[in-house]
């Protein structure tokens, strides 16, 4: 249980993802803050068990057969 509350310590749930980040600025571009307000908000508590199962914590579902990305 030790271990398991240390890994949890130190994992984020939410990582901000490329396909979250360009879907925020495709809202914004249509001056929609919104979605890029909430990714902001999750973003400052990435390690809240809130956002476990959340659409934010989620890995593209377009990109289930990708077996590595590499962001700039």
């Amino acid at each position: 249980e030790a271990i398991q509350s240390l890994m949890l310590s130190v994992n984020p749930v939410l990582i901000p993802r490329t396909h979250l980040l360009q879907r925020a600025i495709e809202h914004a571009s249509k001056n929609d803050f919104s979605f890029a307000e909430d990714l902001t908000n999750a973003s400052k508590k990435p390690f809240s068990s809130e956002y476990d199962g959340h659409f934010f914590s989620l890995p593209d579902e377009h990109a289930s057969n990708t077996k590595l990305s590499c962001s700039s």
